[in-house]
């Protein structure tokens, strides 16, 4: 029983340890910045999402959100 016990606490201190350097490593090597915003729209963006849909299929989704909401 007291050789589980500290194969647990081996692991456990071994865990904290290893997550102690990552949190180093990652406080020295940062990641990009991420809060910049992009000065040109994408190409995806500037599309309206529903240029290519059929008129039946949009139709068909609009009264099946209608029965939906109606629930």
């Amino acid at each position: 029983m007291l050789y589980g016990m500290g194969t647990v606490f081996f692991f456990l201190v071994l865990m904290v340890f290893v997550l102690y350097l990552l949190a180093k490593t990652v406080e020295k090597f940062p990641g990009p910045d991420t809060t910049a915003k992009a000065t040109q729209p994408s190409s995806l963006a500037a599309q309206p999402a529903l240029a290519g849909v059929d008129p039946a299929h949009m139709k068909a989704i609009e009264q099946a959100v209608r029965q939906l909401s109606k629930k």
